[in-house]
């Protein structure tokens, strides 16, 4: 009988121990990611030399990103983030690092929605 004693007293000490040394978490602040994209589109691509002009519709105030592939490719050459002032945006891109060759270009808004065009580069 001691020792059962013995035994559940020791088990409650293990288990008071483990149960008071609980870390208090700190809550994280919201992270803003802007305003939910309701327009995701590539209007026009125009590409001349190294130099690439990009039409973009896209919503107001929320947050973009814009990647460059090599055709058939999984990771990407390039990667720009941009927040949408209007609901047309035109970006000029300085691709002359960029070989000669087909490339996709991939607009992504937060909610995941991609869009991909076909962008080649002759120089």
């Amino acid at each position: 009988m001691k020792r059962i004693a013995l035994i559940v007293s020791t088990a409650l000490i293990f288990i008071i121990a483990g149960c008071s040394d609980l870390e208090q978490f700190e809550t994280t602040p919201q992270i803003n990611l802007g305003t939910v994209a309701k327009s995701t589109d590539i209007k026009s691509i125009e590409a001349i030399g190294g130099k690439v002009t990009v039409k973009y519709t896209v919503t107001p105030s929320a947050k973009y990103s814009v990647q460059v592939f090599e055709f058939a490719q999984m990771e990407p050459k390039k990667t720009l983030p941009f927040t949408a002032v209007d609901s047309v945006e035109t970006k000029v891109y300085e691709f002359s690092d960029l070989n000669d060759g087909l490339y996709d270009l991939v607009l992504t808004d937060i909610s995941g929605t991609s869009i991909k065009k076909p962008l080649v580069i002759k120089k």
